[in-house]
């Protein structure tokens, strides 16, 4: 069996040889389709403002005071979608190289700002729930057509450019719960979260939701749309009845508990602690990546050479 299979098999739940690794594994590829190859402070495929954190490690945030949809109402004049059948999806796949040794190696796409996450982008957080409440047929229909756009840039990353997994990225918790209601949730975005995952497996693609935050009261939607997995499983959630519900048809990646071992006194046994605690616990079944790229990298090494022991069992 080699990677590619594995990996396969690892987020199926359908027997895997070895705890996959990540860095050396597969092509894990965050964010190259809607923003590119952005400078630190730059402009999205949407035309959206983006500025790094001075402050530390971590994705750009959309710039304050520099939103594209200023009304809601209007969204039909201020979105201007990307035209992804201008994209030369060859000459980037080329580029990038995800086309080569792909009998073996599998291409791992998580694509950052889905149905939720880029109606804020758009308007600003504050405004985007303040539209979601006091102008919910808009809203609805920005919704509705985010997601028609997904659909087809998904189709075009399978397509032309090898994706074998694709990671659907909407954060909908904060650390202690989820931004909107389950029931607003399960009204507005499950239906087009189903049609998402059900347009990733017609093309013969495993698809994955990232969902940052304490959302287990919505995993159990996540499932019944259709997906293989949940990344990235924070510590938040209760994981073990998650795992216990879910973990013999539903992989988990993540759960490494990045918040408490990102400090200076972190040792290389206390990371080892940590893999073999989630390992333990989240992949039980078989169904687990341990996400260590949400740690330091100067913990990158310990944690590829500890998952390489469950390689050799």
């Amino acid at each position: 069996m080699n990677a590619k299979e594995n990996l396969i098999r690892t987020l199926t739940v359908d027997h895997p040889q070895w705890v996959p690794d990540m860095l050396k594994d597969f092509r894990y590829l965050i964010g190259q389709a809607e923003i590119g190859e952005m400078e630190e402070n730059d402009y999205d495929w949407f035309g959206v403002h983006w500025t790094s954190s001075a402050d530390g490690p971590g994705m750009p945030a959309p710039t304050p005071g520099r939103e594209v949809l200023k009304d809601i109402a209007d969204w039909k004049n201020s979105v201007v979608f990307p035209d992804l059948d201008a994209v030369d999806w060859d000459f980037i796949a080329e580029k990038w190289g995800v086309l080569k040794d792909r009998d073996t190696i599998a291409n791992y796409y998580l694509i950052p700002q889905g149905i939720f996450e880029r109606t804020h982008a758009l308007m600003g957080f504050e405004q985007a729930l303040i539209a979601l409440y006091e102008e919910p047929e808009a809203y609805e229909e920005l919704v509705e057509a985010i997601t028609c756009y997904k659909i087809k840039l998904y189709q075009k990353l399978i397509d032309h450019m090898g994706a074998d997994v694709i990671a659907h990225s909407d954060d909908f918790g904060t650390q202690i719960s989820t931004f909107i209601s389950p029931a607003i949730f399960r009204k507005l975005f499950k239906p087009r979260l189903k049609r998402i995952a059900d347009a990733i497996h017609e093309k013969g693609c495993i698809a994955i939701m990232h969902s940052c935050g304490k959302v287990d009261a919505l995993v159990d939607d996540f499932a019944e749309c259709g997906f293989d997995g949940w990344e990235p499983c924070m510590v938040c959630n209760d994981l073990d009845s998650l795992v216990e519900k879910h973990g013999h048809h539903f992989s988990f990646s993540g759960g490494l508990n990045a918040q408490a071992l990102n400090v200076p006194s972190t040792t290389e046994e206390d990371i080892r602690e940590e893999l073999h605690r989630r390992i333990g616990q989240l992949g039980r079944f078989g169904g687990y990546i341990p996400a260590y790229v949400l740690l330091e990298p100067r913990f990158y090494k310990v944690c590829s050479e500890e998952i390489k022991k469950y390689k050799l069992r």
